[in-house]
Order: structure tokens, then sequence, then C-alpha cells
């Protein structure tokens, strides 16, 4: 299958490129050379965090987003051969949603499952974050500043402090290593450049809905800084007969604080410290965990250099960050003639908590004209820290947790290279990565038949494709690329029994990682005001990782992780539409006025 699809891609970018190379041949008399030999996607080196629907005069509001996130370097999106959404500013800033979750609903960027008001699951192109939250078994990997978050539950995420989302849909950039199966969202925070100025809004509803935030952003010369603060709750609801929904409360809190310094204007440092919680919540719905009360919250710090020579030919990104995150479950089975727990005797509280430090090194160069080489080296370590305690009736009992401890160590380097030809009409690009890692099971409590040991991997992934700027409003693309994610501690060496018990599951210390091949083709149509996008793809998962039934006595059921040996595969066809309503009437009334006239 893979062989198939790799040859189906090849000769789709290879048609693809040869019919956009003939037309714009056809178009252009001579390619010329643009006045600093640059293509266009690099003639602007705009900081990372820099928006610039922000900057733009509203004339311009529809012309097609530069994005970081799909390359790691300022792009204009009709430049990258997959397909690209962002969710500005001023789209945030109307939107009544209280979570990412919310907003990425309201947005259509997937799929979306929400089991409480802490907990989401996301679907896009046939891969999903892990339901519970898990970061490790997301096969989308979500991101804060371009790093990694630290969790796969964007719920727990206020948009509060969210400059703009940037999302890239299937395995289509080499930049990033595991869960980059289904795509990327990149969650980018305010600057002080940003969102300058003062800010604060209070917000009621029913149920006992109040929520506020409050911000503070200024430039001062080379300095700048961003303050937001941002909290919440609402009581449970009521559904028909006003039955009250359990576990649909919710509190929530959290700040962001970034600070960015100038030494000139080709170098600048930026700092980010944030934090963000659920607090309060559990399943909704649900008679075995009617009384839940679960903690969830995701914190991070981040330093950034952004630096290039005066003439624009080299450049270089640094990164290094910390991440924490953690989930602490409360979820006790109600007495089952009361329907009451017990006091002090039934609970089940299961805490997990993941620790991430890690560091990006990203040089780049522009040796010749319409060229552009991306280098990248990125290294990262973590750690899962897991418990678990359960007392019930008269008695008391330590339970193996429903995460393996583990130790995580990654190490990535890739090559990224775009050549323009034709005036950079047309854009060839493609890149390799390969990820090296290691995953160490480490001693876990009340776990004692516990496989240990550790398991090495190894992942080639790639991403060719091309673009074509067919006219000034048209742009084509076509490519192909692969996506991996590596097992994670539990399914490896797995030994727990499940939250509602009789329910146990076993590791697999021979699974295979998780991979995604992807061929897809698009179009954009970009004038001022509007904006549609359309593409066809097909995404092959090959070697899921799923629980299997090995066998079923006495109300017990025993399960084993293993590679799906059938693989996945997922089509599709989508599309993109955004307009500028207001702005297009005003047109279409200053044509009539002046018509009248």
């Amino acid at each position: 299958m893979s062989a198939r699809i790799a040859r189906r891609a090849v000769a789709l970018s290879t048609a693809f490129v040869a019919a956009a190379v003939g037309a714009a041949q056809a178009q252009l008399n001579s390619a010329q050379q643009d006045q600093v030999g640059q293509p266009r996607e690099q003639q602007s080196q705009a900081p990372a965090y820099q928006t610039q629907q922000s900057q733009a005069p509203r004339d311009a509001a529809m012309l097609p987003p530069v994005v970081v996130t799909a390359t790691g370097r300022p792009l204009d999106s009709t430049r990258f051969a997959g397909t690209l959404q962002v969710i500005p500013q001023e789209r945030i800033a109307n939107s009544v949603a209280k979570s990412v979750t919310d907003l990425l609903a309201e947005n259509s960027v997937g799929f979306m499952s929400e089991w409480s008001a802490g907990q989401t699951s996301i679907n896009i192109r046939g891969a999903s974050t892990e339901g519970q939250g898990r970061d490790f078994r997301s096969q989308i990997l979500i991101l804060i500043n371009g790093h990694r978050a630290g969790t796969a539950n964007v719920s727990k995420l206020s948009i509060a402090d969210v400059e703009r989302i940037e999302i890239v849909r299937g395995p289509s950039s080499v930049v990033y290593g595991s869960q980059n199966m289904g795509g990327v969202i990149n969650i980018i925070l305010k600057t002080g450049r940003t969102a300058p100025g003062n800010y604060l809004e209070v917000a009621t509803g029913s149920w006992d809905l109040i929520q506020g935030r409050a911000q503070r952003g200024e430039v001062l010369g080379n300095f700048e800084y961003y303050v937001g603060l941002q909290g919440g709750q609402q009581g449970n609801y009521a559904v028909g007969g006003m039955q009250t929904e359990y576990n649909t409360a919710w509190h929530r809190a959290g700040g962001a604080a970034v600070f960015g310094y100038a030494f000139d204007e080709n170098n600048r440092v930026d700092v980010a410290v944030r934090s963000d919680g659920v607090y309060d919540t559990g399943f909704r719905g649900s008679s075995a965990s009617l009384f839940g009360n679960d903690t969830r919250f995701n914190r991070s710090i981040d330093a950034t250099y952004n630096g290039k020579s005066p003439d624009g030919r080299t450049s270089m990104m640094f990164q290094a960050y910390y991440v924490q995150d953690v989930d602490s479950l409360n979820q006790p089975a109600p007495n089952s003639t009361t329907a009451v727990p017990l006091a002090r005797t039934t609970l089940d509280l299961n805490r997990r908590q993941l620790d991430i430090v890690g560091t990006r090194f990203q040089p780049g160069v522009k040796p010749w004209h319409g060229n552009n080489l991306l280098l990248g080296i990125d290294w990262e370590r973590s750690w899962v820290r897991s418990d678990r305690y359960r007392a019930g009736g008269s008695s008391v009992a330590q339970l193996s947790p429903t995460d393996n401890n583990q130790t995580e160590n990654v190490f990535g380097f890739y090559v990224e290279d775009a050549q323009g030809f034709f005036d950079d009409k047309v854009v060839v690009r493609g890149g390799i990565r390969q990820t090296m890692g290691t995953t160490a099971l480490d001693w876990t409590p009340n776990a004692p038949t516990m496989i240990t040991g550790s398991y090495n991997y190894n992942a080639t992934t790639y991403a060719v494709g091309a673009t074509y700027k067919a006219t000034d409003w048209l742009s084509l693309r076509a490519g192909a690329s692969s996506g991996f994610r590596a097992p994670t501690a539990t399914e490896l060496g797995a030994n727990f029994t499940t939250t509602s018990g009789g329910n146990v599951i076993f590791g697999n210390p021979s699974l295979a990682p998780e991979t995604a091949q992807q061929i897809e083709a698009g179009a954009t149509l970009d004038w001022p005001g509007f904006r549609f996008d359309s593409a066809i793809f097909q995404n092959v998962i090959t070697n899921r990782i799923t629980p299997v039934v090995l066998s079923t006595s006495g109300g017990t059921t025993i399960s084993q992780y293993q590679n799906n040996p059938a693989n996945i595969v997922v089509q599709g066809l989508e599309f993109q539409l955004e307009a500028d309503v207001v702005r297009n009437l005003d047109r279409k009334s200053t044509r009539l006025n002046s018509s009248h006239t």
C-alpha cells in the first residue's frame, strides 16, 4: 500500500509541476528578478508572532495570510503545498467561545467530541487526539508558540490570551516529529505589539455563568510587554424537564505574561509565561462518576531568539521551553443503594503529571535567487508520573494508574528547501526529517507485573509538493507527505484495571509506530473581501495502535494493545469559505451610488 501511494504521489507531483512550469513559461516573456533577489515569501521577515491582519488596512483584510507554523518561518499561505487555516485575532475577539475547543468548533477545524467542560477530542483527516487528553497518545500535534503544548485536551486552554491559531491539515510539515499525523494546531499568544492598550470584559449568563478577563499591552521603545488575566465559572445546567445535568459545572482560571526586546531591527528576544486550567469538572451524564471532581491545568514558559543578517540572506531561530501538564481525576462511584458516596470512603483519585524540557534550533540561508534552505535540530526530554488511590466502603486499595510512568528522549533533525521559478509563480518545496527516540518504562506505583525496560525507535518522514500562482487571485497546489506516532509506555508495558473495574489492559513491547501517508491537491481563490479554498486528499494510516480483546470470563475482559493489521484509508473533499460581508456590502453600495450619480 505504501509503495503504491508513494508512486501515485510522485506521479501527481510530477504532473502538477510540469503543467505549472509550462503554464508559467507561456505566460511570462522573461523571468524577472525582484529587487533583492529573493522569493516573495521571504521579502518580509516579520517576527514569528506578528499578525498580518492586525497590521493591515481593511482593504487588505482578505489577502492570503502570512503563517509560521507550516515551515517554521514567515510564509505566504498560498506558497505551501498543503492546506492551511488561520483563525485571526479579529475573529477570536468576536467569538463567544469559552475555550480553544469552542473556538475550533466554531471554525470547523475538525470533528469535535466533548465529554465535559474539561475534556475534548478532535479528529482531523482520520487522526485524533486521545479522549482522555493524554498528550503522548495524540495523533494531532498541539503547539503553543511553536513548541509542544503538553496536552491533547484543548478544553483546558483559554482563548483570552490567544493572538491567532494556525492549523496545518494532515502530515504536511517535516518541521515536527511524532504525533503529526492528522495535522498541527499552533496556538500563538498575544504580545505588546499585537494587543496594545487596556482591555476589560465581564460577562454573565444562565446557570450562574460569570466570566471576565483583563489585559494590558504596551510598546516602550525597544521593549514591549503584555499581561493578561482571565477566569470564570458556571453551575450545572438543566435539561428537559429541568432535570439537573450533573458534572457540567466548571471553574476556569489562568493568565499570561509576554515580554519582548528588540536589540535592533534584525535581532529580538521574546519570553512568554502562561497558565490555564479547568477545575471542579467531571464526566457529564455518567452514573459511575456522578460526583466527579477533576482538576486539569497546563502551564509553560518559553524563550525565543529570532535574528537575521542585514542583507536577509541568513537567519536563525533558537527556542528553549518548559511545559507542565497535570490531570488530577477524582471519579468516585456512587453507593449502589443511595446513589451518594459514603463520607471519606468512596473515591478513585488518579493523578497524572507530564513535565517537558526542550530546545529548537533553526538556521536558514538563501544561497541563490529564489532558493530558501532551512535546517533544523530539536531535542526534547519528558517525564510522565502517575499514581492512583481508591477507597470504597470499608476497603482501601492501591491500584495501578491508567498511565505507566515513562521517560522520553527525542532527537530530530530536518532539511527543507524551496525553489521559486518564473518570478516565483511556481514554487517547488521538499523536505525530509529523521527522528530518533527512546521510551523508558519507569517504575510505576502498584504495578508489580509491569513490563520494564526501554524501547528505541527511528522514523523518517518527508514532505514534497509544488504551488502555482496562476493569476493574482488563483493559486493551485499539490503534494505528498508522511507522519508518525511512537508508542507510549502505557501501550508498550501497560498492566492496569480500568476505572470502572473488571477490565484489564496489558501492554505490548512489540508495537510498531503508527504511520500516515498523505497525498492532496487543492486550489485557493483570493480577492478583496472573499477567500475560497478547496482540497481533495487521501490519508492512509498504518499500524494504528488499539486495544484488542483477548478473553472475557466472569465479568472480566482482558485486552492487549496491538497494531491494527488493516490500513485505515481516509479520503475527503474539504472547503473553506471566508467572506467579509460588511465590506462587500459597502462596495456594492458604493457602486450603486456611483451609478445613480
